[in-house]
């Protein structure tokens, strides 16, 4: 191929190479090849093939959970993995971070994820004992090709993590991957002359710009002056704060209902209304074919049950009921499975996530109380999915976190992220050359 320019070469490549990991691995041909395969011009045209020769390509769907505990004077991340069968992790049951520069030796959960996108990139930072001593960077990275770009240090004038929530949304139409990171402040406000406050403060960095800056964000016309930006909660355990990206929009919850923003218009977001639903518990929401839909426990005659909606109409904040199961319906073999959601009325089931392949399947969390060590309760969880066609509940992980609330370990928390790639080249470049992995 030596009289083959280099358009041409990665041309033929790109249209060569079935997946990345295929990519990966013609890296090892030779150096002309590994050179062409790295330019960030080929996973933009790779990613362009893909769409218009598979538009309907399938996701690779996992639910990432990031465990924290506080042990006597430090802090550890463990990020687990739990989805349906795939050969992609191969026996590996959680993503290893150890590739970033920010990850410590010998401490593995020296990584924090901070934020996921449906473009299958996490966002990442180091953690520690005093997170405002820590390098204020983040790193955007793909954990199946394991390729990373640092972000510029963002400024020390705000808090690293505390009442801090991080968002990331790319432009899905930009197949250069264009992307903002998005740190919404709470309690950090903008005061008008009227001395109320109507507007929120967010830092937002722009891989077209490679730089950080600071916005206000003004409400939409409320009736309640007392507007909190964040601050609901979803469930004793798991911290609602995560914010899920969709169709180029970051969205989190608030207790007024779901909060909508568009870093690509920055100025103003919009408060879309929960259905109207008395009994609401454990919120989640996510995209199912294409559909933004919000799955929630509730409760129908003193029964547990689990319904579903659609949002019909971005703009209006019209929602369309979909679906709604007991959970005493649902068909199971396994016996702790059917003692909670049969006997015990699902009281220990939360909701986790849909999956954005198949609109017929929801993932749920089981609390499991295995009894106590001297004075201090012993937990598993279990993680199931269920369908709502055949309402079959099946295990995907008997064990995904577990742990005794011994008091040098304090208590523990669970982030949830919902990690989605079309299976196309999830890129991280802001417009520089991309590290490799060694």
């Amino acid at each position: 191929m030596e009289g083959i320019d280099d358009a041409l070469l990665m041309e033929i490549l790109c249209r060569a190479c079935s997946s990345p990991k295929f990519a990966f691995q013609c890296k090892l041909v030779c150096k002309r090849w590994e050179s062409l395969i790295s330019n960030p011009i080929f996973p933009s045209r790779w990613n362009e093939l893909c769409n218009i020769y598979h538009p309907n390509r399938r996701k690779l769907f996992f639910l990432i959970f990031n465990l924290r505990i506080r042990p006597k004077q430090n802090k550890y991340m463990l990020n687990h993995v739990v989805s349906k069968p795939t050969n992609l992790l191969g026996r590996r049951k959680s993503f290893k971070l150890d590739f970033l520069p920010c990850s410590k030796q010998g401490l593995p959960a020296s990584v924090r994820i901070a934020a996921s996108c449906s473009n299958g990139l996490l966002l990442c930072h180091s953690i520690g004992h005093l997170m405002d001593s820590e390098p204020r960077v983040y790193y955007l990275c793909n954990p199946l090709t394991r390729e990373w770009v640092a972000l510029p240090p963002f400024p020390a004038k705000y808090p690293f993590m505390e009442g801090v929530a991080v968002g990331i949304v790319c432009d899905d139409k930009n197949w250069s991957s264009t992307y903002r990171v998005v740190r919404f402040h709470e309690g950090k406000y903008a005061y008008p002359f009227n001395g109320h406050r109507s507007a929120f403060i967010a830092e937002i960095f722009s891989s077209k710009t490679n730089e950080w800056e600071e916005t206000e964000v003004w409400y939409p016309p409320l009736n309640n002056p007392s507007f909190c930006f964040l601050g609901y909660r979803s469930g004793a355990e798991y911290l609602s704060d995560n914010i899920f990206s969709c169709n180029g929009r970051l969205f989190m919850m608030n207790a007024m209902g779901i909060v909508v923003y568009n870093p690509f218009e920055p100025e103003r977001f919009h408060i879309i209304k929960f259905p109207n639903e008395p009994h609401f518990r454990h919120i989640v929401y996510g995209e199912s074919k294409g559909s933004f839909r919000l799955l929630a426990n509730t409760s129908i005659g003193g029964h547990g049950c689990f319904k579903i909606w659609e949002l019909t109409d971005y703009e209006k904040g019209e929602w369309r009921l979909i679906n709604e199961i007991f959970f005493r319906d649902m068909d199971t073999d396994d016996v702790a499975l059917k003692q909670a959601v049969w006997h015990d009325g699902g009281k220990g089931v939360q909701s986790l996530g849909l999956d954005p392949n198949d609109e017929h399947t929801v993932y749920f969390d089981l609390l499991i109380r295995d009894g106590f060590s001297g004075r201090n309760c012993v937990n598993h969880r279990q993680i199931f999915s269920c369908n709502l066609q055949t309402k079959k509940a099946e295990l995907l992980h008997p064990t995904i976190s577990q742990w005794s609330a011994e008091k040098e370990l304090g208590r523990a928390y669970i982030n949830v992220f919902h990690f989605a790639s079309s299976e196309y080249w999830p890129t991280c470049s802001n417009e520089m050359p991309l590290p490799t992995s060694n």
